[in-house]
């Protein structure tokens, strides 16, 4: 099977027609499949996956991951950008990122559980990318110590971690918590053009807890907005609808092939990307 795997996934990364995801779910699916394979990323790029992982399979198969995203960080990022990547994973964004800000460019990359940060340290590595500096506390709205709750061994997603005891994370152990506007104090940032949040519940508060920053930069945030998620952590759609509208930006769903503008939009039923620009700033 490993061997069809490959030479399919060698086809898919290159034509991946609509429904092609739903067939390699059903014969491949990450709980069948184990390979632990370095493979091309993105443009010019290589990253180390473990298909045994939703989000790795995914790439094995696809070759990139979130592209509109990543679409969206090539139009914004150049040499000598900054970014921020809060839940940076293995380096799924990270490594675009680093490779977009080139070697006087910076990217801040948290990423709270020690396993999955040495996976994406080993990215890093592999890449030869020194301007990506990793931190292992995770980002909120307030500094000091709290528990990260972790995905149990049989969980698809094996990325999957949260501040917020949410469902399947079983597993829990104290992690130092910061915030965008200390950490961009601390190191003496000078700019800011993008910040980037996948936290599973912790973004609403990351960005309040970057709130100084934003007024300052005025950089592009790219978030998570998960209802359910959310909800456990205390906030809604119309805290993100308020905090943004009062700092003159416009807010976009991230759809797989465009942008949607939902500025205006009452509420959001299900889990999507969403693009915060400021106003005046031209849209990719």
């Amino acid at each position: 099977m490993s061997a069809f795997a490959r030479v399919l996934a060698a086809i898919t990364r290159r034509f991946h027609p609509r429904g092609t995801q739903r067939i390699l779910r059903l014969f491949f699916n990450s709980k069948k499949l184990r390979i632990k394979e370095t493979i091309k990323y993105g443009n010019g790029l290589l990253i180390n996956v473990d298909t045994s992982s939703y989000v790795e399979w995914d790439i094995f198969f696809r070759g990139q991951y979130e592209k509109k995203v990543v679409d969206f960080f090539k139009s914004v990022l150049k040499e000598g950008s900054v970014a921020i990547d809060a839940g940076a994973y293995i380096g799924t964004h990270a490594l675009v990122m680093g490779r977009l800000a080139g070697e006087t460019g910076r990217v801040l990359a948290f990423e709270p559980h020690p396993d999955i940060r040495k996976k994406l340290m080993d990215n890093i590595l592999l890449n030869g990318l020194n301007n990506i500096k990793v931190f292992s506390s995770a980002l909120s709205d307030k500094e000091g110590k709290t528990n990260l709750f972790s995905y149990n061994d049989q969980m698809p997603d094996k990325g999957t971690s949260s501040l917020y005891e949410l469902n399947n994370l079983e597993k829990s152990f104290e992690v130092q918590v910061s915030t965008v506007d200390k950490v961009a104090a601390d190191e003496g940032l000078n700019r800011l053009d993008l910040i980037k949040i996948d936290t599973r519940g912790s973004d609403f508060p990351i960005i309040k807890g970057a709130a100084e920053s934003i007024r300052k930069f005025n950089p592009s945030v790219i978030f998570e907005y998960n209802r359910d998620n959310w909800s456990r952590a205390g906030f809604k759609w119309e805290d993100a609808k308020i905090f943004f509208g009062q700092n003159d930006y416009a807010l976009h769903l991230i759809g797989e092939n465009n942008l949607t503008s939902i500025t205006e939009a009452p509420t959001i039923e299900t889990s999507h990307n969403i693009l915060a620009v400021p106003h005046g700033q031209k849209r990719p």
